[in-house]
């Protein structure tokens, strides 16, 4: 039933990619230049995409969603998911310090600055979802 899972993950992920992508090219095709709404176009596009998915799943075999919920609230998933957050959130870091680093070689202020604080900003959620999830736990 595992697989049948990953095969829907998968299926999923190319619903959404064809449905941005299809919401992008119309957009284009309706003479639009504005890049406000090419993004809005997109985002509805990947949404009915994702709608589509989870029609067809939903048709073709109900009891994957009740699956995927259990997976989702395995301890072992948790942890798996935790660890993948840390690394990701480091691998954040890293790449605004090379940012900063790049901004303050060109002497561009609004690089370094950005980079700067996006990180102070990533360290702030952080803390408070650290802050939360500590309580609540």
């Amino acid at each position: 039933m595992e697989g049948k899972l990953m095969k829907y993950s998968i299926k999923r992920i190319i619903w959404i990619y064809i449905g941005m992508t299809l919401g992008g090219a119309v957009f284009i095709i309706n003479g639009g230049e504005d890049p406000i709404l090419s993004v809005l176009t997109r985002i509805l596009g990947a949404a009915i995409g994702m709608g589509i998915a989870e029609f067809h799943t939903h048709r073709k075999n109900p009891k994957l969603k009740n699956l995927e919920k259990v997976q989702y609230e395995d301890e072992r998933n948790m942890a798996i998911r935790d660890r993948a957050s840390f690394y990701i959130n480091v691998a954040v870091f890293l790449a605004l310090f090379v940012v900063m680093i790049v901004g303050e070689i060109r002497q561009d202020f609004y690089m370094t600055f950005g980079a700067a604080a996006a990180a102070g900003l990533l360290m702030a959620i952080h803390l408070i979802i650290s802050w939360v999830l500590s309580r609540r736990m």
